[in-house]
């Protein structure tokens, strides 16, 4: 099985596992807290066990990076690497807020740099981003470029809102993006609003809050750069992370080259 049809599968399966289990009263259970540091809920498991045995099918060994389960072995452990964020989202989910999506990247190492293959599905529509080094990114078995506006005052650009883990000092940080922006979106939902990129159905995405996971960007920050996307850290550099739960990022994510260096411009420094 090539690793692009093991992505589909897995996530198709993950969704198939979610839509049905948000129909029981149990799927906002909490049961714990999850090895990125959020709550889990049963229906985070769910997901998880959907994609695991999908991987159990078809690789003997490996090693699962989970934002749930945190690192674990398949079989004897050691490579690849799959990295997964069952439901990115979850809030969403349980309260029927229909935007949350599974992501899944597959590494042959440690690094950003080693991800092989990712895939990013919207769960509610089924809508499904791919990747594979070097063949370019798709929506759906449909070949997505990104767009190529190069101004804010022009963009639709994905911002993560969330300030209670920001503050104020955030807000003001990115004030000028804010103000000058034609439009604005924050849908709860990371991982799909940065695949969303990829696919120019938005222009941009900035989350420098310096709280993204690895699970939660690495498939979809893949995606978008081998659709000739941008992809740059806090600072304007390549993203380079270490793919470890304990890693955290600041992301931009853009169509152009252009857009992505005025809206490092308009960054207000504390």
């Amino acid at each position: 099985m090539s690793l692009l049809n093991l992505l589909k599968e897995a996530l198709r399966a993950a969704r198939l596992e979610v839509m049905k289990g948000l129909r029981m009263p149990t799927a906002r259970t909490k049961v714990g807290i999850g090895a990125g540091g959020d709550i889990s809920r049963a229906i985070d498991l769910v997901a998880e066990g959907a994609v695991l045995d999908i991987i159990r099918r078809y690789f003997q060994n490996g090693t699962l990076l989970s934002e749930e389960s945190g690192e674990m072995k398949i079989g004897k452990g050691g490579l690849p690497l799959f990295i997964l964020d069952p439901i990115d989202g979850s809030t969403n989910a349980i309260r029927g807020y229909p935007c949350f999506s599974s992501s899944l990247a597959i590494a042959n190492g440690y690094e950003f740099s080693n991800i092989q293959a990712a895939g990013v599905i919207n769960i509610p529509s089924g809508d499904l981003f791919t990747a594979e080094v070097g063949k370019g990114a798709f929506l759906n078995g449909n070949r997505v470029r990104p767009s190529e506006v190069k101004r804010i005052s022009e963009a639709l650009l994905a911002i993560d809102l969330n300030v209670a883990r920001g503050g104020p000092e955030y807000l003001e940080k990115i004030r000028q993006i804010l103000l000058k922006a034609r439009h604005i979106r924050f849908l709860g939902t990371d991982a799909l609003e940065i695949a969303f990129v990829s696919s120019g159905t938005c222009d941009a995405f900035v989350d420098l809050r310096g709280f993204l996971r690895v699970t939660d960007v690495a498939a979809a920050a893949f995606i978008v750069q081998e659709g000739k996307g941008i992809v740059v850290d806090g600072e304007g550099n390549p993203l380079k992370i270490k793919m470890d739960l304990r890693t955290r990022v600041s992301l931009i994510a853009s169509g152009s080259k252009e857009l992505c260096e005025e809206i490092l411009s308009n960054l207000v420094e504390a």
